[in-house]
């Protein structure tokens, strides 16, 4: 992702997501979640992520997507509740966005998770 390309809240991007375990990462979709002037602090954006394997995603935490396809999203898919800090130079590209009513389901999910 360019430089000047600084990414957004609700911006679908494809990352190197991080295995909870730390063994390894697997490029794949996420949403992010930090504000628009945490990179210029830290270099770092924050992420949620997406997952085209919706039966695993159960969790009360966790969102299907109703506009995937305006995400940039090649099939039906979820957000799970699962926040990555990523180095911004990992982020590879920017696939979409969010649509309002996901965005807003995310935003319930972070809450529930967070107890916000």
């Amino acid at each position: 992702m360019a430089a000047e390309a600084k990414p957004y809240p609700r911006d679908v991007v494809l990352v190197e997501f991080p295995f909870s375990d730390m063994t390894g990462s697997k490029l794949r979709p996420a949403v992010v979640v930090s504000s628009p002037s945490y990179p210029d602090c830290e270099n770092e954006v924050i992420v949620l992520m997406i997952t085209s394997q919706i039966e695993r995603a159960a969790c009360e935490t966790d969102c299907p997507h109703w506009d995937w396809q305006d995400a940039g999203l090649k099939t039906v898919s979820a957000v799970r509740c699962r926040p990555a800090t990523i180095r911004i130079e990992r982020v590879k590209s920017r696939l979409g966005r969010l649509s309002e009513q996901d965005w807003q389901q995310v935003r319930e999910c972070l809450r529930r998770a967070f107890e916000l």
